[in-house]
Order: structure tokens, then C-alpha cells, then sequence
């Protein structure tokens, strides 16, 4: 059981996110809490939101001076209450079928909460944060290398589950989450890796990404949805077996 520490919430809140909590409050109940140990991966920089219901809980591992990772993990809350589909959601969704569940059920939360950030982040700059204070783990230590090797390792086999189908995935959206322009080379190696490896997949990923980046709606159900079918009919095809369902 992880041991946590409740903490007053007014010590992340100055001029800046005030307004947005108070809105948010009226709504939720927002409580924060540090976890007293450490991350087994050493990234104790972690913040994360759950939000149940009426219910906003916020979790961080390290104390920090900025204000700027309470308020990213307020703007997941918002765009929850706007109508952007909660993880939880999403997973039940993709229990009926089975191949969808295998292709995704470990990558659903990240690809969502990517989703998320392309939908704030210039909503978070526009209340006076700079770039480098919108924190993502899934771009600050990112080994290319690895995550390439990880992707050839048993990529073209035909049975799920197959984690290296999920790093490709993955790898697809870390890096379109990346905000470090000393990582743009990095990311560059990546998805022309990526496109080499399987065209019809980056292409699948990469025309989602366009119609999610250039929807002015929350509808990640729906961009969702139409990811994971066409992904089932790619695996499908790729495999030419029309036992998959």
C-alpha cells in the first residue's frame, strides 16, 4: 500500500491558477496528497490526476517551487468537465473486442492523456507558464534507442498480445508530446524510423493525430474509436487472417 501525506492545496495556488481552481472547486473536490516514497523508475518528478465522479484527486511524489505541474494536472480535470472522456471510460469501452484490447489496453491512458495535453497546453502557456514548466515524463529522459529496439523485437509476429506493436504506438504519440526543441533531432530519428517499419500503421496513428489537433471538439471517444477499429483492420490485414475478431 503506498503511503501518502494529505496536503493543503493553498501552497500550490498563487495568481496564476487561482481563478481555476476556485471555478473547478465549485464542481469537484480537489484534494492533494504527496506519496512518501520513491518511484522505482527514479521519476519522482510524476504528477498525476484521478477523477471520479465529483471527486479530483491530485498525487505528486517531490515538492517543487513552480505552481505549473498543479496546474497542468488542474487542466486534465477541466477538459474532463468540457466532456474529454475519462480513462476509465475508455477501457471499458475496448473489453467487447478482444483483438482491440490486446492492441491497446496497455497504452490507452498514455495515448489519452497526450490527447489531453494537445488540447491545454496553450491554454496552460496563456496563463503566464513557460514551456519548460509543462512537465511530461513521457519526453524528459526518452532513449530512442531503446525504445527502436523494443519495436523490432517481435514486431511482425502474428499473436497478441505483442508489446512490441504497443511501443510503436507509444513511441508514435511520446514523441508527439515532445515540447524540448533539444530533442527534436531524437524524434526526427524516431518517425522516420517508425514510417520505415510499418507505413500503413504510422499512417493510421498520424491521421488521427491531424483530425485530433485540428478538431475544436473534446471528442476523444470518437477519435478514439475510429483509431482502434482501423488498427484492428490493419493487424487483421497485415496478418491476412480473418480468424482475428
Amino acid at each position: 500500500m503506498i503511503i501518502t501525506e494529505e496536503i493543503d492545496v493553498t501552497c500550490y495556488l498563487d495568481d496564476k491558477n487561482t481563478n481555476l481552481f476556485n471555478r473547478l472547486s465549485n464542481k469537484y473536490t480537489i484534494s492533494l496528497s504527496k506519496i512518501l516514497e520513491s518511484r522505482s523508475d527514479g521519476n519522482d518528478s510524476l504528477w498525476s490526476c484521478r477523477v471520479n465522479q465529483n471527486e479530483a484527486s491530485i498525487s505528486y511524489y517531490s515538492d517543487i517551487e513552480s505552481t505549473g505541474s498543479f496546474t497542468h494536472e488542474l487542466f486534465h480535470i477541466d477538459i474532463i468537465d468540457k466532456g474529454f472522456e475519462n480513462f476509465n471510460v475508455l477501457v471499458t469501452s475496448i473489453k467487447s473486442d478482444s483483438t482491440i484490447e490486446f492492441l491497446f489496453h496497455n497504452t490507452i491512458g498514455h495515448i489519452n492523456n497526450i490527447l489531453g495535453h494537445q488540447k491545454f497546453y496553450d491554454d496552460f502557456l496563456r496563463l503566464g507558464y513557460e514551456p519548460y514548466e509543462f512537465v511530461s515524463d513521457f519526453n524528459s529522459d526518452s532513449n530512442i534507442a531503446f525504445l527502436i529496439s523494443k519495436i523490432d523485437q517481435n514486431f511482425n509476429a502474428n499473436q497478441l498480445p505483442n508489446d512490441s506493436i504497443s511501443y510503436f504506438i507509444n513511441s508514435y504519440f511520446t514523441a508527439k508530446d515532445n515540447r524540448n526543441p533539444n530533442k527534436n533531432k531524437d524524434y526526427e530519428e524516431l518517425f522516420s524510423f517508425l514510417e520505415n517499419k510499418d507505413r500503413r500503421l504510422f499512417e493510421i496513428l498520424n491521421n488521427h493525430w491531424t483530425k485530433w489537433t485540428s478538431s475544436e471538439t473534446l471528442n476523444n471517444k470518437e477519435i478514439l474509436l475510429s483509431l482502434f477499429d482501423e488498427t484492428k483492420a490493419w493487424f487483421k490485414q497485415r496478418n491476412h487472417d480473418d480468424k482475428v475478431v
